[in-house]
């Protein structure tokens, strides 16, 4: 664990067996007194309690047999409550670590003596002498120097609870007494009931001097058998066990104090460890997983670690033009990984926690190697993407925050990030959707052809019919006998296109019920191939469902092998085939009839040899159009099916929209409204004006005119719907492609009209546009646009490009600091920020911790103290002077002394962060 600060769940008031009100069992021998400690210990665990003070009347006999038994787990703080003449009670918590010698010394130091060891009980409580202010506690406590700064006195401040003080005519008191903290017989008040309490103990009511305190819930409890013990508890973060964290806690209570088990990040960044460098040498840090702040002077390595910290991560700074004017991020850091890591041949590892699971990456400079670890496997390498996207942390170097305001991509990300799989996975939709709209649209057009050629075939058809007929007729000298004849011969030719097609639709069901056997068959294979199954918890209903679905595959599949057979050899099958062989006999018959009564009418040679062209013609457009009409049918009905897909492309766009226009409200609350930002659905037609302007190429039609269409798509209340009614306007201009039309000739098209292309502009579109041009337009769609402005101090907005470069860090912040997600890391954010909104960001940043884990590097004193980091890392020279090597010289959290003495001396304005810290909270 890093030696940070942490949350412990604690109950501060629980008496012992020498409680006078005790009830069970009163341990009197020294095993007695062993076995009640090693009970205890076992219920604190069992209850899930990390930390108790054993806090008796005047007395403090069994916290050591407590603190023996538990070694640790549960932290034990010595500790009495007292009774003081003000009058009301408090409680007297010591160092968990306060030593056992001086214990004894204690109570004396207040005038009390405590009774025999050897009694059951202690002695009768009486109020503390001389204590008609808390004032004269704390001097008598202080006048002795192995209590001065390792206690903390926590006064009851029970809404109408007994000695309480917060009741009629005690104002005073609470407003002189020098506490930081107070403590309740029981849980928080709740509802109306509480509303006047909760104003004094949160500083709202200035009858009791506006005076602030962190409140601890306790159990009191004094029964044997443990059932009050952890009923109620709080949860207090420290990094010591220590009177100075409590103090230090209740000075921040809104991020170290809470009543119910506080909500941590579920995404951090837990070590970094760096096998060599050049400036560092070999290090370690462990992070906290809320705030942590690197602190130190210039140049001891702190850009440094963080810039390792995202290499290792493969984070990708923002990309840099020839003519931009930002830094290339990129080229320093590949400039620091080549001059400090490269040479000593350096390896990064960086442990993190996904939603409890461990991973590790290690990245090595030389030779270049990229490797992941999951929960307990082996190292495997990796690609960058897959660690950006299991920890996509958002990070900046120095001055990078204010410097990317300005860029819409930066704003677009905070959009984006939150949805950034939902959008994935639009977009891979929309991607097999434009696919599937192109083959609706291909087959569509394909059904149009087929169907022209339909017509122009049967019209052709009847015409050689009827020219068939007409030359039979024109025979002379022909019996009536042969006329009639050759009079029945178009009938035979249409009987047997009728015969041709029915023969073709039987054979395609069997083809088809032929591809059903073998998927049956494929569908078995794989079945048998899959039968290893791992145990499951269900695994008799499991084994149930197989076997159910093992009967239905076996009738199905009988099924299919049933109607094949059916097909191929059934009884109407022989049945159809027979009708059509006793036709064909008739037909048959008929042929050498017909034949005959030509071969009569031989003397009218030509007349017969247009009569065999005609035949011919006629047999093969009959055999053509029976393809064709079969071909038509099986083609369904592509007009609803590409509707269909339109709408569904539609509702698509539609739903990324709302989407995008939730993240456009949720970054403007996030920024505290200091950005707005809205979304201009559809409000980006590039894709489409450029694939026009590639249609119309070389036609002189203006790009202006295609502008103003991209513009009409736009403006609509359903942009995406708009442009696919102009599309199918296209399409209607697109039927009549590779034919010699006048302007005359040309299809409505309303809205091309309405925008101003001209009859002539929409007959050169005809002469350009293909199938593949128009599918390519037709899919490339429009994109919404969200559009950002900032908030100014008289309410009106501005176009967030023209706000200042620190009124954009501070919004970008603001919302960074609101946004769940993973790991925020920023280079010295106070170098970004107007000095006036410093302690602004502050605020967000105790907010922002419970939600985020945050790595910070600062030199400024406000952020890391009244900012409440959780861990600092303190960097220093390794030689005073000397800036070429820096180390970690300590790390911790600002509870600890030689942290405060490191901020304090290190950073500017350290000692006034301290005294602004107590300020605020009435201390």
């Amino acid at each position: 664990m890093d030696s940070g600060a942490h949350f412990y769940r604690c109950d501060f008031q629980v008496h012992s067996p020498r409680d006078r009100q005790w009830q069970g069992d009163r341990p009197a021998s020294e095993d007695e007194r062993l076995a009640y400690a090693e009970s205890f210990v076992i219920a604190c665990r069992q209850k899930g309690l990390h930390a108790v003070a054993i806090t008796d009347h005047h007395d403090l006999l069994f916290f050591k047999y407590i603190k023996d038994a538990a070694a640790g787990n549960p932290i034990v703080f010595p500790g009495m409550e007292l009774t003081l003449a003000v009058p009301c009670q408090a409680l007297l918590i010591l160092d968990a670590g306060f030593p056992t010698d001086f214990l004894g010394q204690v109570p004396g130091a207040l005038g009390l003596v405590m009774a025999d060891p050897g009694n059951a009980m202690h002695a009768e409580t009486q109020a503390i002498a001389d204590t008609a202010s808390i004032h004269k506690v704390v001097e008598l406590l202080d006048r002795q120097d192995y209590l001065r700064g390792r206690y903390i006195l926590i006064p009851n401040v029970t809404e109408n609870g007994h000695k309480t003080l917060i009741r009629a005519g005690f104002a005073d008191h609470y407003k002189t007494a020098p506490c930081v903290a107070g403590y309740l017989d029981g849980a928080m008040p709740q509802g109306d009931r509480g509303r006047g309490w909760r104003s004094i103990v949160s500083g709202r009511d200035a009858n009791y001097g506006n005076k602030r305190v962190g409140i601890f819930q306790t159990s009191d409890n004094r029964h044997a058998n443990f059932s009050k013990l952890g009923v109620h508890t709080t949860w207090v973060k420290w990094a010591e066990p220590t009177a100075e964290a409590l103090r230090q806690a209740c000075l921040a209570a809104d991020t170290r104090i809470s009543q119910e088990e506080p909500e941590l990040p579920r995404i951090t960044i837990r070590r970094l460890a760096v096998s060599n460098c050049k400036f560092l040498g070999p290090f370690d840090v462990e992070f906290n997983p809320q705030y942590n702040t690197l602190i130190g002077g210039r140049g001891t390595g702190k850009s440094t670690v963080l810039e390792y910290l995202r290499w290792a991560l493969c984070d990708q700074p923002p990309a840099v033009d020839d003519d931009d004017e930002l830094p290339d991020f990129q080229a320093k850091r590949d400039q620091l990984i080549k001059r400090t890591l490269v040479p000593h041949e350096g390896s990064v590892t960086v442990d993190f926690e996904l939603n409890g699971v461990p991973h590790a990456v290690r990245r090595k400079s030389e030779p270049r190697q990229l490797l992941l670890k999951i929960g307990n496997g082996e190292y495997q390498e990796c690609g960058d993407q897959d660690i950006r996207e299991l920890l996509p942390i958002q990070a900046y170097s120095q001055k990078q925050l204010s410097i990317v305001g300005v860029r819409a991509d930066e704003l677009l990300r905070l959009i984006r990030s939150p949805i950034k799989h939902a959008l994935l996975e639009m977009e891979r939709r929309e991607d097999e959707l434009r696919q599937q709209i192109q083959d609706a649209a291909e087959a569509r057009h394909n059904r149009l052809q087929a169907e022209r050629d339909l017509r122009r075939e049967e019209t052709e058809l009847e015409s050689v019919r009827a020219q068939l007929q007409k030359m039979q007729e024109a025979l002379k000298g022909v019996s009536d006998e042969d006329q009639a004849i050759l009079n029945a011969h178009a009938g035979f030719d249409a009987e047997s296109s009728v015969i041709m097609a029915l023969s073709r639709q039987l054979e395609q069901m069997r083809q088809v019920t032929r591809g059903l056997t073998d998927e049956f068959a494929r569908q078995r294979r794989e079945t048998s191939d899959n039968d290893g199954a791992e145990a499951t918890p269900n695994a008799e209903a499991i084994e149930t469902i197989k076997q159910r679905y093992d009967q239905l595959y076996e009738g199905a599949s009988r099924r299919a092998d049933e109607l094949l057979t059916y097909l191929d050899n059934g009884t109407d099958a022989d049945g159809f085939t027979e009708s059509v062989d006793a036709w064909r006999q008739v037909s048959e018959r008929h042929d050498k009839a017909y034949e005959q009564a030509k071969d009569r009418a031989s003397s009218q040679t030509a007349t017969l040899k247009t009569i065999k062209d005609l035949e011919n013609r006629s047999r093969q457009l009959s055999d053509r159009l029976g393809e064709r009409r079969t071909t038509v049918a099986r083609m369904g009905d592509p007009d609803a099916v590409f509707n269909e897909r339109i709408n569904t492309w539609v509702e698509l766009t539609r739903e990324r929209s709302h989407l995008l226009e939730a993240e456009c409200q949720k970054l403007t609350n996030l920024s505290d409204r200091r950005i707005r930002a809205t979304l201009s659905r559809g409000g980006d037609t590039t894709k489409i004006v450029e694939r026009l302007t590639s249609i119309v190429s070389g036609t002189r039609i203006r790009r202006d005119k295609l502008e103003t269409l991209g513009g009409h798509v736009a403006a609509a209340d359903e942009p995406i719907r708009e442009w696919c009614r102009i599309a199918e306007e296209l399409n209607g201009l697109l039927q009549f492609a590779g034919q010699e039309i006048t302007e005359a000739d040309l299809p409505e098209t309303p809205i091309l009209n309405k925008i101003g292309f001209t009859d002539a502009e929409r007959l050169k579109i005809v002469g350009k546009i293909t199938l593949a041009n128009w599918i390519g337009a037709l899919v490339a769609g429009v994109d919404d646009v969200p559009q950002f402005e900032y908030r100014q101090a008289d309410a009106d907005f501005i176009d967030f490009a023209n706000a200042s470069a620190g009124q954009q860090a501070t919004a970008l912040l603001h919302v960074l600091l609101n946004q769940d997600g993973p790991p925020l890391i920023i280079d010295q954010p106070e170098e970004d920020l107007d000095n006036e909104v410093v302690l602004e960001i502050v605020t967000a940043i105790w907010k922002a911790k419970s939600k985020r884990q945050l790595i910070v590097s600062s030199h400024n004193a406000n952020v890391v103290v009244n900012g409440d980091a959780d861990l600092v890392v303190v960097f220093g020279y390794r030689q005073a002077g000397d800036h070429s090597l820096g180390q970690i010289t300590a790390a911790g959290a600002i509870d600890i002394q030689t942290i405060r003495d490191a901020i304090t001396s290190i950073m500017e304005g350290g000692e006034k962060a301290f005294r602004l810290r107590k300020e605020k909270y009435g201390f």
